[in-house]
């Protein structure tokens, strides 16, 4: 069986070479997310943002409302606890729904 986290970043990778206007956006844990698979595959369309869930949120809104489709990566705690004022107010207000988001529950450190 594969693990949660490969299986992601392989479906990244399968979504990338699917459509050029696939991004994924990463809150500096590629690595752990294995949104790394993505990044050596497509890596003009890898954002590495940083710690900085709150941004790349809006970075993902704004990408999205001019035509691309941002998928993000990052561990649940941060998504949920550092980005949920640009969740509620700049995805919930967007107009232009063509975006997705992702995240995986690595905060306990446990198994996938």
């Amino acid at each position: 069986m594969k693990a949660m986290r490969d299986v992601w970043g392989d479906t990244l990778v399968a979504l990338g070479k699917a459509n050029s206007n696939v991004l994924v956006l990463d809150a500096d844990l590629a690595n752990s997310t294995k949104a790394d698979k993505f990044a050596k595959a497509c890596p003009e369309r890898f954002l590495q943002m940083g710690i900085a869930e709150q941004n790349f949120v809006g970075a993902a809104v704004g990408l999205a409302s001019v035509g691309y489709i941002p998928w993000l990566s990052t561990f649940a705690v941060f998504f949920t606890h550092r980005a949920i004022d640009p969740i509620r107010m700049l995805v919930d207000d967007c107009k232009n729904k063509r975006y997705m988001i992702n995240f995986l529950d690595e905060s306990k450190g446990g198994q996938d």
